[in-house]
Order: structure tokens, then sequence, then C-alpha cells
């Protein structure tokens, strides 16, 4: 009796994180749509997108404020890019960002995007 209490508890406890969680990513999809932001992939707890004027990229946590978590570089701010098979480096005058992707050629794809709005 004690083990389906414990195991009732758990499954309890698993799935109101996962609730909370979908509603993070909700918030941050919705953020994403509204800044208009294209290619946007979700990676290593980490949503990444092209937006009209800059790259942004947004942390998933346990509880997400949109206006602390992101990380945005702006196409003109960008000194330097290199893509290294699934990765891309990107230097701008103020920070290095790593974009992440699941395979090769969507990395590819993206920094040709990218160079295209330089």
């Amino acid at each position: 009796m004690i083990l389906i209490i414990l195991f009732a508890l758990i499954a309890a406890v698993v799935i109101v994180l996962n609730i909370w969680d979908n509603t993070n990513l909700d918030k941050i999809e919705k953020y994403f749509k509204a800044q208009q932001c294209v290619n946007v992939s979700y990676i290593q707890g980490q949503y990444q997108g092209l937006c009209p004027t800059s790259i942004m990229l947004i942390k998933n946590g346990f509880s997400v404020d949109i206006s602390k978590d992101k990380n945005i570089v702006f196409y003109e701010d960008i000194k330097d890019m290199e893509v290294n098979k699934k990765k891309i480096q990107i230097t701008s005058a103020v920070k290095t960002i790593y974009l992440e992707f699941k395979e090769e050629n969507i990395a590819a794809l993206i920094y040709k995007k990218v160079e295209e709005k330089r």
C-alpha cells in the first residue's frame, strides 16, 4: 500500500512538471511568432531562431522570464561566422554565440541565410 502511494506521488510530480514545462514552451513559441522569427529550432534546452533584424536564443528553464533569458545578436553586429559540421559560431563586437543543429545540412542552410542578411 505504501508503495502504491509512493508511486502515485511520484507520477503526480512528473505530470505537474511536464505541464509546467509545456506552458514555458508555449510562452517561448508565442514570443518567437510575435517577433516574426523563422527557422526556430529547439536543441539542448534552448530555442534559437532567425528574426527579421537579429538572431535570438532563449533558454528553457523551470521558470522562463523572456525579458531576461534571451540572448540577441543583431545581423549588422556580426563580425565573423564559422560553420563546423552541426555548429555555427557567430562572433559579434560584444559576444560569441553558438547555434547547434541536429543535422549538418540544416546548419549549412542557416549559415547561408544569416550570410544573406548580414
